[in-house]
């Protein structure tokens, strides 16, 4: 078994319902340990008038990365996620759902469709204050530091507001 860290989002549609329904689906291919507090914020990486919310969950799976990737894509195109190519040109878009592996336990795995640790962390604010709720000491197995330390050191302004 191995403890992987998920980041949620949504921004289309009940927000809050597509969370939900994502963590029970999750439930199907792993127990979730924890899971953080909800966060709204503007959209990060370019203008959309649609705030998301966000959150991070600690996943305890026996799954290996790959498996994992394909079972959170398929969770997503469930709960309604568009299932175009994501565009290199055009990175972030509107969804209903994301779920992104940030972590898969200590590993760094680098493949064509999968980067893991995920790229962006450090640079999310939406993503390292979920993580501080989690698992405010995991270190990030690339820069060697927590994820308290790199929210403290964030350069992120991006606002946000604690729902849950």
């Amino acid at each position: 078994m191995t403890t992987v860290y998920l980041g949620l989002g949504a921004n289309l549609g009940d927000r809050q319902k597509s969370l939900n329904d994502a963590l029970i689906l999750l439930g199907d291919v792993g127990q979730i340990q924890s899971k953080s507090k909800i966060y709204e914020s503007e959209a990060w990486g370019y203008n959309d008038p649609h705030s998301y919310l966000n959150m991070c969950c600690a996943l305890e799976t026996d799954l290996g990365a790959i498996e994992l990737h394909e079972r959170t894509l398929e969770i997503e195109r469930v709960l309604g996620r568009e299932s175009e190519k994501r565009k290199r040109d055009e990175p972030f878009r509107p969804r209903t759902i994301d779920i992104d592996i940030l972590f898969y336990g200590d590993q760094i795995i680098k493949t064509k469709t999968l980067s893991i640790p995920h790229p962006q962390i450090h640079l999310r604010n939406f993503v390292l204050q979920p993580m501080v709720d989690i698992a405010p000491n995991f270190k990030h197995p690339i820069v060697n530091r927590a994820m308290r330390e790199l929210k403290e050191s964030s350069q992120d302004s991006t606002e946000l507001k604690e729902l849950t």
